[in-house]
């Protein structure tokens, strides 16, 4: 698998959400390997969006 590093901003309000989810669901991963996780999830749930009703993240 080709990987490409990419960088990117997280907002302060994910923050503890962020940290929680890596104590309790990535404790033995790297940040890498979560961030990973989450992005999949990202890209397999918007697949499924209809164009017409894609929502901005802020809103959700």
């Amino acid at each position: 698998m080709v990987r490409k590093r990419t960088t990117f901003t997280v907002p302060a309000e994910y923050k503890a959400a962020l940290e929680r989810l890596k104590r309790e669901k990535f404790s033995n991963q790297s940040h890498a390997e979560m961030f990973r996780y989450l992005i999949g999830c990202g890209l397999r749930e918007a697949s499924k969006e209809n164009p017409e009703n894609h929502q901005n993240v802020d809103s959700v």
